[in-house]
């Protein structure tokens, strides 16, 4: 689960904690240390290229850090998802005309 925090006055995040959670006999339950630290380790891979990283609280929680320019990484952030999307259409175009 998410938890965001914004700033009242710019709408910016200020803060986001994430609770590892995992489904298990239809019931949620928090992941494992384990299963949690996979997370943070696959978190940080695949945010170092914007520039995030994640760190574990004291009672499992995992907390982003995205450095000191919040509008710089939402840029980036967007400019990686368009490159995505061009990229899957121009592969699945590709995949139609074979």
């Amino acid at each position: 689960m998410y938890f965001p925090s914004v700033s009242a006055s710019g709408g910016h995040l200020v803060r986001c904690r994430m609770v590892p959670l995992r489904i298990r006999n239809l019931r949620l339950n928090r992941a494992s240390r384990e299963e949690t630290d996979w997370l943070r380790q696959t978190l940080n891979r695949e945010g170092e290229q914007f520039g995030t990283a994640v760190h574990r609280g004291k009672n499992g929680d995992l907390f982003l850090d995205w450095g000191p320019d919040p509008i710089r990484l939402s840029r980036r952030i967007s400019r990686a998802v368009i490159r995505n999307v061009v990229r899957a259409r121009f592969v699945s175009l590709l995949a139609s005309l074979a």
